[in-house]
């Protein structure tokens, strides 16, 4: 996967999550459908993670698979929004600037121990949000949400950072 091809995959996905997380109120920030699941702003932590997982990653260095036993602090639904957004561009920009020979190098991956193109462990990653987005429209479901299509034809919007040119 070129990165161009990544680039498109990486927005139509997060347009996806940021669509349905867009739907959840400030007071369901918190919820919890049971004992031992994540809260809604405990699932964006964890992408959260999965973008400066992918920063990381292409910066030299592949994080050990504790990476994630750490959630960043979230405080509110637009703080985290924020967050969210920002590590996306940061992580779209990375990805677009990277050297070609970078993005074909050879990583180890830490969760099996093979060895892979980076290109496929950042896809990975993103390939591992999909069950945290349906996770989010079962959330949104139980909320009595109405929540958008995220995998018909009509979910395939595409999110592109604010900072890079639309021409």
């Amino acid at each position: 996967m070129d990165r161009k091809q990544f680039l498109t995959y990486l927005s139509v996905h997060f347009g996806r999550i940021h669509r349905v997380l867009n739907l959840i109120p400030e007071k369901q920030w918190n919820y919890r459908p049971i004992k031992g699941t994540r809260t809604v702003s405990e699932l964006v932590g964890h992408l959260i993670n999965h973008y400066r997982f992918i920063q990381t990653s292409i910066k030299g260095t592949v994080p050990p698979k504790t990476f994630f036993d750490t959630l960043p602090t979230v405080t509110n639904r637009s703080d985290t929004l924020g967050t969210l957004n920002t590590v996306f561009e940061e992580t779209w920009i990375l990805v677009n600037d990277t050297k070609d020979t970078v993005w074909n190098k050879t990583v180890t991956y830490p969760f099996t121990g093979t060895t892979l193109p980076l290109w496929s462990l950042c896809r990975n990653m993103v390939e591992n949000q999909f069950h945290y987005l349906g996770q989010l429209c079962v959330y949104g479901s139980l909320l009595n949400l109405s929540v958008p299509p995220t995998f018909s034809p009509t979910g395939y919007e595409t999110w592109t950072p604010k900072t890079v040119s639309h021409s």
